[in-house]
């Protein structure tokens, strides 16, 4: 059975998610479309909008055939741990093609984009090297060492937010590769209708769906739902011990823990702690990793062991290409199952999830 895999949030499921799930069907020729999607955090440091379960059932009703859980290990991190994690399961899970959504169908020079960025020639790195000593923040850097490398156009690709991603997601099929592992191809479906971040199109753009959505169908209001629970656990808590989680680098426990002693909200404190070389959603990650205890060496030795494979949704196309799988991690749908796995593994990808799971549900309405 020929499969598409999508690498996804659905916070909310909308207009836009929809036309991508059947674009990646149409232009795969895929019978089965798997969508990986985040559990309870999300990528930009924040709660999901809704539960895990609730966002999988509208992904099925919208046209996916099986939807996985990403952990919360990928989900709530950077962009390249982020896609490193879903890139995997697509792998494991033997996908043909993994399907993204970007301002440009070019592959073939998003894939070239990937090889310098993965392979680092001394060109790149010395121009990369230049631009951080002249203070310009690593994202800019790396754009002008690529520009220099492969010229305007193919660095201004960089600039836009899901060809970021994209490129994100080929690097890792590339390491997927050298590692022995056969991953997907990589397929770039054009984005329509609002732009990435847009509050104006609540059918296109998740942010303005977010923000229009009626109060009640919201399970967790934002990070500000953990304001008292975090912000009362950093004062507790020692610069050197704020300094264990993942996200960290010299010097900023000292700025969260002086922001943290000043700010009744989270919103206040990432203000504080945010400047143009530490983004806001980084911080909102760090907090993230603080509410749900995950430290630095967890992250690393969790990412070491890689991820379990849990089914969150399933149409009947989906139940038959469960049927048929034979990869060497099986796929679960019983937490319990999942929970006895990564024991198995000596890994602690799961308790790590728990955590995170058990902290959305104190912080829920329902």
């Amino acid at each position: 059975m020929r499969s598409a895999a999508i690498i996804c949030e659905y916070n909310p499921f909308h207009q836009g998610h929809k036309y991508h799930i059947e674009e990646t069907r149409r232009l795969a020729e895929a019978e089965c479309v798997i969508a990986i999607m985040s559990g309870c955090f999300v990528q930009r440091g924040e709660p999901a909008i809704q539960d895990e379960q609730s966002r999988a059932q509208q992904a099925i009703a919208g046209g996916a055939d099986l939807v996985m859980e990403l952990p919360y290990v990928y989900a709530c991190s950077g962009a390249e741990l982020f896609a490193s994690g879903g890139c995997r399961i697509a792998s494991l899970l033997g996908a043909d093609v993994l399907s993204f959504g970007a301002e440009s169908t070019d592959i073939s020079t998003m894939t070239r984009i990937a090889e310098v960025l993965v392979e680092e020639p001394q060109e790149y790195r010395s121009r990369l090297r230049e631009a951080l000593e002249e203070g310009l923040s690593y994202a800019r850097s790396r754009q002008k060492a690529l520009e220099h490398v492969m010229g305007a156009d193919a660095a201004d690709m960089l600039t836009q937010p899901n060809c970021i991603l994209g490129i994100e997601y080929i690097k890792a099929i590339l390491r997927d590769r050298a590692n022995g592992y056969v991953a997907p191809e990589p397929m770039a479906v054009l984005r329509i209708g609002a732009p990435h971040g847009s509050v104006e199109d609540s059918r296109y753009s998740a942010t303005a769906a977010r923000r229009n959505m009626d109060s009640s169908l919201k399970a967790v209001d934002g990070l500000d739902s953990f304001s008292q629970a975090i912000i009362s656990a950093l004062r507790r808590m020692s610069p050197e011990n704020i300094a264990l989680y993942g996200d960290m680098e010299p010097g900023l426990e000292n700025r969260i823990k002086a922001a943290s002693e000043d700010s009744v909200t989270l919103m206040q404190l990432v203000s504080r702690v945010a400047n143009k070389r530490i983004t806001e959603a980084r911080v909102r990650r760090i907090l993230c990793n603080i509410l749900t205890g995950e430290t630095r060496e967890m992250r690393t030795a969790a990412a070491a062991k890689g991820p379990y494979l849990r089914v969150l949704a399933v149409s009947e196309t989906g139940r038959r290409f469960l049927r048929q799988y034979r990869g060497e991690v099986p796929a679960f749908t019983r937490i319990k199952d999942v929970d006895r796995f990564c024991r198995s593994q000596d890994s602690p990808m799961f308790n790590i999830e728990r955590m995170a799971k058990e902290q959305f549900r104190l912080a829920s309405r329902s």
